[in-house]
Protein backbone atom coordinates (compact mmCIF):
# COMPACT_ATOMS: atom_id res chain seq x y z
CA UNK A 1 0.00 0.00 0.00
CA UNK A 2 1.41 3.77 -0.77
CA UNK A 3 1.78 5.87 2.10
CA UNK A 4 1.64 8.79 0.46
CA UNK A 5 -0.92 12.32 0.56
CA UNK A 6 -3.26 12.35 -2.37
CA UNK A 7 -3.11 15.24 -4.81
CA UNK A 8 -5.64 17.96 -3.98
CA UNK A 9 -7.58 18.18 -7.63
CA UNK A 10 -7.76 14.45 -7.35
CA UNK A 11 -11.31 13.37 -8.99
CA UNK A 12 -13.73 12.31 -6.41
CA UNK A 13 -13.63 8.76 -8.19
CA UNK A 14 -9.93 8.83 -8.13
CA UNK A 15 -9.59 9.66 -4.61
CA UNK A 16 -11.78 6.69 -3.78
CA UNK A 17 -9.16 4.81 -5.81
CA UNK A 18 -6.17 6.39 -3.79
CA UNK A 19 -8.43 5.78 -0.28
CA UNK A 20 -8.91 2.09 -1.35
CA UNK A 21 -4.98 1.76 -1.97
CA UNK A 22 -3.92 3.10 1.55
CA UNK A 23 -2.86 1.24 4.89
CA UNK A 24 -5.69 1.99 7.88
CA UNK A 25 -3.20 3.73 9.39
CA UNK A 26 -2.53 5.99 7.19
CA UNK A 27 -6.34 6.62 6.28
CA UNK A 28 -6.99 7.23 10.34
CA UNK A 29 -4.11 9.98 9.69
CA UNK A 30 -5.69 11.16 6.42
CA UNK A 31 -9.11 12.03 8.34
CA UNK A 32 -7.16 13.76 11.25
CA UNK A 33 -5.67 15.97 8.38
CA UNK A 34 -9.21 16.82 6.71
CA UNK A 35 -10.94 17.13 9.66
CA UNK A 36 -8.29 19.99 10.76
CA UNK A 37 -9.16 21.38 6.97
CA UNK A 38 -12.85 21.09 7.48
CA UNK A 39 -12.40 23.52 10.39
CA UNK A 40 -10.36 26.22 8.80
CA UNK A 41 -12.30 26.00 6.13
CA UNK A 42 -15.85 26.32 7.90
CA UNK A 43 -14.26 29.16 9.83
CA UNK A 44 -12.57 31.32 7.32
CA UNK A 45 -14.30 34.79 6.42
CA UNK A 46 -16.38 34.54 3.12
CA UNK A 47 -16.15 37.64 2.84
CA UNK A 48 -12.55 37.10 2.95
CA UNK A 49 -13.22 33.69 0.57
CA UNK A 50 -14.83 35.72 -2.21
CA UNK A 51 -12.49 38.86 -2.31
CA UNK A 52 -9.41 36.36 -2.40
CA UNK A 53 -11.40 34.58 -5.14
CA UNK A 54 -12.01 37.73 -7.40
CA UNK A 55 -8.14 38.42 -7.20
CA UNK A 56 -7.86 35.03 -8.01
CA UNK A 57 -10.02 35.20 -10.88
CA UNK A 58 -7.93 38.57 -12.52
CA UNK A 59 -5.04 37.68 -12.36
CA UNK A 60 -5.48 34.74 -14.20
CA UNK A 61 -7.46 36.40 -16.69
CA UNK A 62 -4.46 39.49 -16.63
CA UNK A 63 -1.93 35.68 -16.94
CA UNK A 64 -4.60 34.62 -19.65
CA UNK A 65 -4.00 37.65 -21.47
CA UNK A 66 -0.96 38.34 -22.03
CA UNK A 67 -0.05 34.28 -23.09
CA UNK A 68 -2.41 35.19 -26.11
CA UNK A 69 -1.09 38.53 -26.98
CA UNK A 70 2.24 37.12 -26.87
CA UNK A 71 1.19 34.94 -29.20
CA UNK A 72 -0.58 37.31 -31.73
CA UNK A 73 -0.88 40.54 -30.54
CA UNK A 74 -2.99 41.13 -33.20
CA UNK A 75 -6.41 39.11 -31.96
CA UNK A 76 -6.50 41.17 -29.03
CA UNK A 77 -10.89 41.55 -29.17
CA UNK A 78 -11.02 37.58 -29.68
CA UNK A 79 -8.33 37.09 -27.40
CA UNK A 80 -10.54 38.57 -24.47
CA UNK A 81 -13.17 36.25 -25.73
CA UNK A 82 -11.47 33.64 -25.54
CA UNK A 83 -9.74 34.32 -21.75
CA UNK A 84 -13.59 35.18 -20.62
CA UNK A 85 -14.45 31.98 -21.69
CA UNK A 86 -12.03 29.77 -19.62
CA UNK A 87 -11.82 31.76 -16.75
CA UNK A 88 -16.28 31.07 -16.88
CA UNK A 89 -15.13 27.55 -17.04
CA UNK A 90 -12.61 27.47 -14.72
CA UNK A 91 -14.68 29.96 -11.89
CA UNK A 92 -18.38 29.63 -12.02
CA UNK A 93 -19.85 32.64 -10.57
CA UNK A 94 -22.77 30.71 -9.13
CA UNK A 95 -20.70 28.28 -7.16
CA UNK A 96 -18.11 30.15 -5.53
CA UNK A 97 -14.91 27.88 -4.90
CA UNK A 98 -14.72 28.74 -1.33
CA UNK A 99 -17.89 26.62 -1.23
CA UNK A 100 -16.69 23.92 -3.13
CA UNK A 101 -13.82 23.46 -0.92
CA UNK A 102 -16.24 22.64 1.90
CA UNK A 103 -18.68 20.53 -0.10
CA UNK A 104 -15.02 18.46 -1.28
CA UNK A 105 -13.49 18.44 2.29
CA UNK A 106 -16.91 16.86 3.63
CA UNK A 107 -17.16 14.19 0.00
CA UNK A 108 -13.54 13.10 1.29
CA UNK A 109 -14.02 12.87 5.10
CA UNK A 110 -17.27 10.84 4.29
CA UNK A 111 -15.06 8.62 1.88
CA UNK A 112 -12.83 7.96 4.23
CA UNK A 113 -15.04 7.40 7.50
CA UNK A 114 -17.15 4.64 5.19
CA UNK A 115 -13.64 2.85 3.99
CA UNK A 116 -12.39 2.64 7.47
CA UNK A 117 -16.17 1.43 8.76
CA UNK A 118 -15.98 -0.74 6.07
CA UNK A 119 -12.66 -2.47 7.29
CA UNK A 120 -13.55 -2.58 10.87
CA UNK A 121 -16.56 -4.75 9.90
CA UNK A 122 -14.80 -6.74 7.53
CA UNK A 123 -12.34 -7.33 10.56
CA UNK A 124 -15.19 -8.48 13.12
CA UNK A 125 -16.44 -10.53 10.53
CA UNK A 126 -12.95 -12.59 10.39
CA UNK A 127 -12.96 -12.74 13.84
CA UNK A 128 -16.49 -13.00 15.59
CA UNK A 129 -17.34 -16.53 13.94
CA UNK A 130 -14.17 -18.20 14.69
CA UNK A 131 -14.77 -16.98 18.64
CA UNK A 132 -18.71 -17.93 18.68
CA UNK A 133 -17.93 -21.23 17.45
CA UNK A 134 -15.20 -22.05 19.88
CA UNK A 135 -17.25 -20.55 22.76
CA UNK A 136 -20.27 -22.92 21.77
CA UNK A 137 -17.95 -25.81 21.04
CA UNK A 138 -16.41 -25.32 24.57
CA UNK A 139 -19.40 -25.04 26.13
CA UNK A 140 -21.14 -28.14 24.99
CA UNK A 141 -18.01 -30.30 26.16
CA UNK A 142 -18.24 -28.32 29.70
CA UNK A 143 -21.69 -29.45 29.93
CA UNK A 144 -21.45 -33.06 28.78
CA UNK A 145 -18.44 -33.66 31.38
CA UNK A 146 -20.17 -31.46 34.03
CA UNK A 147 -19.49 -34.01 36.99
CA UNK A 148 -15.65 -34.21 36.00
CA UNK A 149 -13.20 -32.00 38.15
CA UNK A 150 -12.17 -28.91 36.80
CA UNK A 151 -8.39 -30.73 36.03
CA UNK A 152 -10.81 -33.62 34.23
CA UNK A 153 -12.46 -30.96 32.25
CA UNK A 154 -9.05 -29.29 31.03
CA UNK A 155 -7.81 -32.49 29.79
CA UNK A 156 -10.77 -33.47 27.76
CA UNK A 157 -11.09 -29.59 26.39
CA UNK A 158 -7.09 -30.15 25.29
CA UNK A 159 -8.01 -33.90 23.86
CA UNK A 160 -10.97 -32.21 21.66
CA UNK A 161 -8.56 -29.37 20.44
CA UNK A 162 -10.79 -26.27 21.92
CA UNK A 163 -9.15 -22.98 21.86
CA UNK A 164 -7.97 -20.96 24.96
CA UNK A 165 -9.89 -17.97 25.86
CA UNK A 166 -8.41 -14.68 23.95
CA UNK A 167 -6.18 -12.37 25.41
CA UNK A 168 -2.36 -12.16 25.97
CA UNK A 169 -2.35 -13.27 29.01
CA UNK A 170 -3.63 -16.76 27.90
CA UNK A 171 -0.38 -16.87 24.96
CA UNK A 172 2.22 -18.74 27.34
CA UNK A 173 0.12 -21.52 26.76
CA UNK A 174 -1.18 -21.11 23.72
CA UNK A 175 1.70 -23.58 21.66
CA UNK A 176 1.51 -26.19 24.32
CA UNK A 177 0.21 -29.43 23.61
CA UNK A 178 -2.13 -29.61 26.19
CA UNK A 179 -2.85 -25.71 26.84
CA UNK A 180 -5.77 -25.97 29.10
CA UNK A 181 -4.19 -28.42 31.32
CA UNK A 182 -0.68 -26.74 31.31
CA UNK A 183 -2.72 -23.20 32.49
CA UNK A 184 -4.43 -25.26 34.97
CA UNK A 185 -1.71 -26.70 36.40
CA UNK A 186 1.40 -24.09 35.97
CA UNK A 187 -0.57 -21.19 35.79
CA UNK A 188 -0.59 -20.49 39.43
CA UNK A 189 -4.18 -19.75 41.33
CA UNK A 190 -4.57 -16.60 38.88
CA UNK A 191 -5.59 -19.00 36.15
CA UNK A 192 -6.88 -21.61 37.87
CA UNK A 193 -9.42 -19.47 39.32
CA UNK A 194 -10.13 -18.05 36.06
CA UNK A 195 -10.92 -21.50 34.37
CA UNK A 196 -13.09 -22.35 37.12
CA UNK A 197 -14.96 -19.83 36.81
CA UNK A 198 -15.61 -20.28 32.74
CA UNK A 199 -16.49 -23.62 33.34
CA UNK A 200 -18.85 -22.50 36.09
CA UNK A 201 -20.59 -19.85 33.52
CA UNK A 202 -20.08 -22.43 30.69
CA UNK A 203 -22.44 -25.17 33.39
CA UNK A 204 -25.09 -22.65 33.51
CA UNK A 205 -25.33 -21.00 29.58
Amino acid sequence: MTEQSPDPDLKENNYREWVEGQSTKELELELISLELERVVVECSDPEFQMDQERAEREERRQELLAKIHEKDPKKRAKAREEVEDIIVEEYDADFPRWIDQRAKVNRRIVCVQNELQARRVLELSKSKPKTTINVAARRAVIRANASLTAFQICEVLDDKEIELPPGEEWNTFREREDPWATAYRQGGEKFRRRIRVIISKDKSA
